[in-house]
């Protein structure tokens, strides 16, 4: 699911997928999941949000995902002033993104193949 997201004064886009519960852990070593079933601490909510934006946004630019890291993030996250996670339109953006990737209502990319016949 794509969508461009306003962060401070910046249209940041940004992609959630299949995949972007396992870059996160793969950069951050969290679970992106218990965040969303309750089970971090709510004070960690900013931190997980500017983590989350920067898989998304990679992702939405095209990034190679393989190269993403800690140095990189941060780096990222030099563009914006330090309130713009804490904004809570943003953040509240940023879960509905990823979790309308978790809907299951998304059409298929392709249509139904043709039917083999004789």
């Amino acid at each position: 699911m794509y969508k461009e997201i306003k962060v401070g004064d910046k249209q940041v886009p940004m992609l959630a997928n299949a995949a972007t519960p396992i870059r996160f852990k793969q950069v951050f070593g969290k679970n992106l999941l218990k965040y969303f079933i309750g089970e971090e601490p709510q004070e960690e909510m900013v931190a997980m949000a500017s983590e989350l934006a920067y898989i998304l946004a990679k992702a939405g630019e095209s990034a190679d995902m393989n190269k993403l890291g800690i140095d990189d993030y941060i780096e990222w996250l030099e563009q914006f002033d330090a309130m713009a996670f804490v904004n809570i339109d943003v953040v509240s953006e940023i879960m509905s993104l990823y979790q309308g990737s978790m809907d299951g209502d998304s059409q298929a990319k392709k249509g139904q193949g043709r039917p083999k016949g004789k």
